[in-house]
């Protein structure tokens, strides 16, 4: 019975890393969750009864890749690299665990040898649940998009700390407790240095995307300004001509041309018609990316429209607005190229609240996995993470963002709070 609450353990120890770490889509079948645990028992049973030590190593890693296949419902490639280096770091860290325990229960480590494996599995998910939780604390996709340099980092941090403590305490402990003090601090050195790893790996990769919206937004505002050059231009040049198209204008009713003045007037129209108006939604960083996107809908000859605005006093960030509108209309503009595509953006406020509609014309089925959108682009690997940036933002607004097709047309809905992150500067206006 002890052996198939060890192997129940192991299930949670890789459910904190898949879910904590990775913010993976656990599946909602609760008959899936009783498959798994079933199949633990009998891992248990099998290992209690059955000499299984020379091909135990293979069986832990079947049991491995078979659940996570029961609760996640697919392995790809990425997910079979995970699985092995989680088990590493699951394995290293239950080493560190096992020294430590002894440490702590040398005096009765003996009568409670039976026991061990429990104690051990228990401080393991302790340790997991702190290290992956302080990585995820900000961003819940954090090791999503970390490189692999830094998982390869982590785990030979891990192995290389696992085999330093166990030499340390096979040479050191024996001498009457003596080091004691200074095992416990090569163990908490460990974990400090393990959770850095991760939390160094994050915080550049945050930083790396940061740099790289930054980028974006730089070259939103030059296509921005290069816009309202043209715009300018094209302006001067009709105000340049104005006179004379009075004085033609004049001419024509002078000597009751009605035709041609009919046909001159469409020409005039035309021509201001070809001058694009300038969209405001009261917000610097979001107009910007506004006219950016709508000079490449009119080139794509896809109408744009906008309606309302953000408060005067918005609260979200320019970075998160940066991240929200660019990547809904760089999804719209792909879509734009579509026989009569529109994309229509609706922006309101109430006392404290931001919400954002955009829908656009769309031609496909819109593919889901546990709540998650499914890119259905050729290049995965490039794409997918539009949705899930979004997403990130929006959670740090205490939001919400729904995706869903109506009559063949792309619809996502945001709700977000219009305060700081911290929960300072709540809106305190009325509803537009």
């Amino acid at each position: 019975m002890i052996k198939s609450i060890y192997y129940v353990l192991e299930i949670i120890k890789f459910l904190v890393i898949y879910l904590l770490g990775f913010s993976m889509p656990l599946t909602k079948s609760y008959r899936k969750g009783v498959l798994v645990c079933i199949v633990a028992v009998f891992m248990g049973l099998l290992q209690k009864y059955c000499n299984l030590s020379v091909i135990y190593p293979i069986l832990y890693i079947m049991f491995a890749f078979f659940s996570f296949y029961i609760l996640f419902e697919k392995i790809t490639f990425n997910d079979v690299a995970i699985i092995f280096w989680s088990i590493g770091v699951i394995l290293s860290t239950d080493t560190i665990s096992y020294v430590l325990l002894k440490l702590v229960l040398q005096e009765t480590v003996s009568q409670l040898k039976s026991y061990q494996d429990l104690y051990a599995s228990f401080i393991t998910i302790i340790i997991l649940a702190v290290i992956f939780g302080v990585v995820s604390h900000n961003r819940k996709t954090a090791l999503r998009e970390i490189s692999l340099g830094y998982f390869i980092s982590f785990l030979i941090i891990c192995v290389v700390n696992a085999f330093i403590l166990a030499l340390v305490e096979k040479k050191l402990m024996n001498i009457h407790g003596e080091f004691t003090w200074l095992y416990v601090m090569l163990v908490l050195s460990s974990l400090v240095q393990m959770a850095f790893v991760l939390v160094l790996a994050s915080s550049n990769n945050w930083h790396r995307k940061n740099e790289e919206l930054k980028e974006q937004y730089l070259e939103l505002q030059v296509g921005h300004y290069q816009y309202l050059e043209e715009r300018n231009y094209e302006t001067k040049k009709f105000r340049h001509d104005l006179k004379t198209h009075i004085y033609v204008l004049r001419q024509y009713i002078n000597e009751s041309h009605w035709d041609e003045l009919n046909d001159y007037l469409d020409t005039i129209c035309g021509k201001i018609e070809n001058i694009p108006g300038y969209i405001s939604v009261h917000n610097e960083t979001v107009d910007a990316i506004l006219n950016y996107y709508n000079n490449q809908f009119l080139k794509k000859e896809c109408s744009f429209k906008v309606i309302g605005s953000l408060p005067q006093q918005c609260h979200v960030s320019a970075f998160d607005l940066c991240t929200i509108f660019s990547n809904i209309l760089s999804n719209a503009l792909e879509n734009a190229s579509l026989e009569d595509g529109q994309v229509e953006l609706s922006i309101h406020f109430d006392n404290d609240m931001i919400y954002i509609r955009e829908r656009n014309t769309f031609q496909g089925n819109l593919k889901r996995k546990d709540q998650e959108i499914i890119t259905t682009k050729a290049e995965k690997d490039l794409h997918g993470f539009g949705i899930h940036n979004i997403k990130d933002s929006v959670e740090k607004y205490f939001g919400s963002v729904n995706i869903e097709i109506i009559n063949n047309e792309f619809v996502i809905d945001i709700i977000m709070e219009n305060k700081n992150p911290n929960g300072e500067g709540r809106k305190k206006s009325g509803r537009n």
